[in-house]
């Protein structure tokens, strides 16, 4: 088992990650007819993909398969590379933006991006742009894999593919694949400065489903898996609440009382809006 080390290699070029891993394809209860991986590009200007690869290896390998890329990827845009096909009949991919024929393992194995196409060597390589392993890889960024994926789900960077902490196993969501290519709508990784009775707003959807919010508050009570935050002040309209719960999973680091600045995603849960903090850090 090994983490990955990057301190002696030339600076990363660019702001593209690996946003989506799928080795399910074609397989039984598989929700599309190839495997595929994903990038998404983080940063403010195009990205050329021209000379760099996708490289893929089993979870304990030491073998790795190549896929040139070629193109590029626009700013908060998507890029989506077609793999091996299974022998089922699902639903096909979207126009892929680069094709490849690495057949990947349905919930364990490990994806590098790189900006050259000669195959790394090794559990771990280093100078890579990004690395994922997912399942039970024998290698991962900082403190362990991703969850195991299955036929019918992907590993998912959190935001769209925004986060980013350089740790696999806190980065990454498992849920279905959503494969999105360079025709797919851009995302901005930006948080949107909002009051909380912004956040709620008048009706039973929050305005804001599912955009990134940044937001303050005092905290008024605790959960095993989140917390409550309120405005001290009170607007003039009785149909926007001024205090909201802050989903984070797992027991927050917060003390009621305290005031606290969130970076999160408005979501709504059973018909309750809630901002959702991707790790305990983002408060």
């Amino acid at each position: 088992v090994g983490t990955i080390n990057n301190d002696d290699c030339p600076p990363s070029p660019g702001d593209v990650v690996i946003s989506q891993i799928y080795g399910g394809g074609g397989n039984s209860g598989a929700t599309f007819t190839h495997d595929f991986i994903e990038l998404y590009n983080q940063g403010p200007g195009p990205v050329s993909l021209a000379g760099w690869s996708v490289q893929y290896a089993a979870a304990g390998g030491t073998t790795w398969q190549v896929t040139p890329l070629s193109g590029s990827i626009p700013a908060g845009g998507y890029y989506l590379i077609q793999e091996a096909q299974g022998d089922g009949v699902t639903t096909p991919l979207p126009a892929p933006d680069a094709t490849g024929t690495i057949p990947m393992a349905a919930g364990h194995g490990k994806v590098a991006l790189s900006s050259n196409t000669t195959p790394f060597s090794g559990n771990c390589p280093n100078c890579r742009i990004d690395f994922v392993g997912y399942g039970g890889a024998n290698c991962f960024e900082s403190a362990g894999s991703t969850t195991a994926t299955s036929n019918s789900t992907a590993a998912l960077r959190k935001r769209g593919g925004c986060f980013d902490s350089d740790n696999n196993n806190i980065d990454f969501s498992i849920g279905p694949p959503t494969p999105r290519n360079t025709a797919s709508p851009t995302r901005s990784c930006d948080f949107l400065a909002l009051a909380i009775q912004d956040i709620q707003g008048p009706g039973l959807v929050t305005p804001h489903l599912n955009e990134d919010v940044s937001t303050t508050g005092i905290v008024t009570g605790i959960k095993s898996n989140g917390f409550f935050i309120q405005t001290p002040s009170v607007d003039a309209d009785p149909m926007t609440s001024e205090g909201i719960f802050v989903f984070t999973s797992c027991p927050p680091a917060v003390a009621g009382g305290n005031a606290v600045t969130v970076q999160v995603t408005a979501t709504e849960f059973f018909n309750l809006t809630q901002i959702q903090s991707t790790l305990p850090g983002d408060v």
